[in-house]
């Protein structure tokens, strides 16, 4: 499976938790004296900006298709992703232009596929119906809402510029363009942040009872991340401390915090207390439980999808699948974005001048040199360990050697031993699984303790 990423920068402010390659613009709907004239004057800034990424986007686009000239036949795309930064405070105009240059462009390699998924990240209070309904026309079949919260509160210490009823209005116009007289014709995800400042046991549960049972119609899907405190972030200021001590060299990817948060401190009126770490866990067991009640399926670390019947859910995300896969290839334009093709990883630049002048430079065709095989093994495992189908095993024996499996199984040892981790073996399936939900709560610590032995495995050879 092909899937395409489309980053968007765009954000009316950076949130206290952001770490991510956005483009702060400002809030377009200015009240007050003289307000039309400095809307307009807004306006007129912000169509230069998106001029020109929207060109850079373009001429990325373009060096992508002549590398890719060379295919014989055109590349099927699995998912289109547009993320950001908030990508629905983008022009039509501008979304469209990138889409149709995708799959129109007479020189473009890439074609769509029959059940093709085309998403696009939506803040409530950032769209219309008009708006929607052009999405509609252009392709968009999946909407992802960046809900984060339904608490009013809870939104403003974030540095969230929507309210909670931003968010019900905009599930009605979802409804509304999207649903017809058939609730299946609307997919939409929302997402949610768990463990953060402030939010007790009962309010988390709150949000959760209303994210399933309030909200109509009820989301597809929904992806709820654990809050991450990041050094150079309002809340890396906050809550921060001493790093940890991770050696960059090494292949240790299981840290999710590159900075330490202070949790369970006494609060204050400006900066409550972030939950204790048993508490974060709590709400993750508690997550988990509670939406396999609701009949939700636990795909992967931080993704639930509604099910239909048995059998893996229909409303799964097409473009996560992608990133999780064994052979799947991503390609990517735009800032701060990440593409995998051919086993090469490319990162763009982060900020918006760098990346024109990246694109300008045509910099983009000298990709890095491809990953060693010990790389591409930890980077799979990795991925593959936090879903619920698990690593398989017997793809591991066939691309790398039995060797390689048996010390993914020694890492992976006090996990099974604790019942964190179990393999399952059929006629035709070997693979190593996380239990759900406590093994992929340690999955940090499993993964790490097999990483350590895949690198004296390979150091000894």
């Amino acid at each position: 499976a092909v899937g395409f990423y489309v980053h968007i920068p765009y954000c009316r402010q950076r949130c206290r938790y952001c770490n991510f390659a956005i483009v702060p613009i400002g809030n377009r709907f200015d009240d007050g004296q003289n307000a039309d004239s400095r809307v307009s004057k807004w306006r007129s800034g912000f169509d230069a900006i998106d001029n020109k990424y929207t060109s850079a986007v373009c001429k990325e686009l373009e060096s992508l298709f002549r590398q890719e000239k060379e295919e014989p036949t055109k590349i099927p795309l699995h998912s289109i992703y547009f993320g950001g930064g908030t990508p629905s405070l983008a022009p039509i105009s501008t979304i469209e232009t990138i889409l149709q240059t995708i799959l129109e462009h007479p020189d473009s390699p890439f074609a769509s596929s029959s059940e093709m998924e085309i998403t696009i990240e939506m803040d409530p209070g950032t769209f219309d119906v008009e708006k929607l309904q052009s999405l509609r026309t252009l392709g968009f079949n999946r909407i992802s809402l960046g809900v984060q919260s339904f608490s009013d509160e809870t939104l403003a210490l974030l540095g969230r510029q929507h309210t909670s009823q931003d968010i019900w209005e905009s599930v009605q116009m979802l409804s509304k363009v999207f649903d017809e007289s058939r609730s299946d014709n609307l997919n939409y995800s929302i997402d949610l942040i768990s463990g953060l400042p402030g939010v007790s046991l009962a309010d988390w549960a709150e949000t959760l009872y209303t994210a399933a049972n309030r909200l109509q119609p009820p989301p597809k899907h929904l992806s709820i991340y654990d809050l991450q405190i990041e050094s150079g972030t309002v809340f890396g200021n906050w809550y921060g401390g001493e790093t940890y001590d991770t050696d960059e060299t090494s292949h240790n990817r299981s840290a999710q915090r590159t900075w330490h948060a202070t949790r369970g401190e006494q609060p204050s009126v400006l900066k409550p207390t972030l939950p204790t770490e048993e508490d974060a866990a709590f709400q993750y067991q508690f997550t988990a439980g509670y939406l396999r009640a609701k009949g939700f399926e636990h795909y992967e670390v931080s993704s639930y999808a509604l099910r239909t019947g048995s059998g893996c859910s229909p409303w799964r995300s097409r473009h996560n699948q992608v990133y999780w896969g064994y052979d799947t290839s991503w390609y990517a334009v735009g800032v701060g974005a990440t593409s995998f093709v051919r086993d090469r990883t490319l990162a763009r630049p982060k900020t918006m001048v760098d990346y024109i002048h990246w694109v300008d430079q045509e910099k983009q065709s000298k990709q890095k040199h491809p990953p060693s095989n010990l790389d591409l093994l930890m980077d799979v495992a990795l991925k593959r360990l936090r879903t619920a189908e698990g690593l398989d095993l017997n793809w591991v024996k066939r691309e790398f050697g039995q060797e390689h499996v048996a010390s993914i199984l020694k890492g992976a040892g006090l996990g099974l031993e604790l019942g964190l981790a179990t393999t399952i073996e059929t006629e035709n399936t070997h693979a190593l699984k996380l239990a759900d939900s406590r093994g992929l709560l340690y999955s940090n610590s499993i993964i790490s303790s097999i990483f350590v032995e895949l690198e004296e495995l390979e150091s000894n050879v």
